[in-house]
């Protein structure tokens, strides 16, 4: 076991620590096994030194991961090695939750620098979709919905926008095809209909979906078109469709 360190790193003083020509490690203390490396690449990912065994949790980002978000997640990985609990096999066991998917995706759009996965997006997507689905085993949920035959096949592809891109109801809802250009994969969301111009990238299973439903909609201005006064989709049709899922 680690000696006790008197370290209380904050973010601050996280984001402060300098890149060097080889990586080091930094303790972050509280809990004392909670570590820091630093790579030249200024990639900063904490990490949890337990017996003689480093188990690495997350990258650190201002205002996504912090460090307190790695304190929790170190005292639930010591708990869980106190419990005769491997990490490394309960993450594998995750691996396909809409969680761990969720945030593989947010990293992907980051790398990709076509949308800024800031913390408005990211807390976005834990008030109205993580709080049902953070644990929920993304496959079988995929499974239930595509086997769900009182669904409408609208309701249903709307259902699966929601899941693949991560946006508000109301966007999945009300979105235009005028926005979205399916040779390119980019769906844009303008400014007058969100605080800024928003770009999504989707991915292969998105544009398969809006694809079908383009043969449906496609004469219509809006993807998923319904008879009421907004003339779409009502975005609580698709909390509703999930939440009976």
């Amino acid at each position: 076991m680690p000696n006790i360190s008197k370290a209380n790193l904050m973010d601050k003083d996280i984001k402060a620590l300098p890149v060097k020509e080889k990586k080091y490690i930094k303790a972050c203390g509280n809990p004392k096994e909670l570590y820091i490396w630093i790579y030249p690449s200024k990639k900063k990912t904490f990490s949890l030194l337990y017996d003689g065994h480093y188990y690495m949790i997350k990258e650190f980002r201002e205002g996504i991961f912090s460090v307190a978000d790695a304190r929790k997640e170190a005292i639930k990985m010591l708990r869980d090695l106190e419990n005769g609990k491997d990490p490394k096999e309960q993450k594998e066991n995750e691996k396909y939750t809409f969680g761990a998917l969720f945030e593989r995706y947010a990293e992907l759009k980051r790398k990709k620098g076509l949308v800024s996965v800031d913390k408005t997006i990211v807390n976005r997507c834990k008030k109205y979709l993580l709080p049902s689905l953070a644990k929920r085993d993304i496959k079988n949920f995929i499974i239930d919905l595509k086997n769900d035959n009182k669904l409408d096949l609208q309701t249903k592809r709307a259902v699966y926008l929601q899941i693949l891109c991560g946006n508000r109801p109301i966007n999945i809802a009300s979105a235009k095809w005028s926005g979205i250009d399916l040779d390119s994969g980019i769906w844009t969301i303008k400014a007058s209909e969100m605080k800024s111009e928003h770009k999504i990238l989707l991915c292969s299973y998105a544009l398969k979906v809006l694809k079908e439903q383009f043969l449906f909609s496609g004469n219509s201005a809006f993807v998923f078109p319904a008879d009421t006064i907004a003339g779409h989709l009502h975005k609580d049709s698709i909390s509703k469709a999930i939440r009976n899922l």
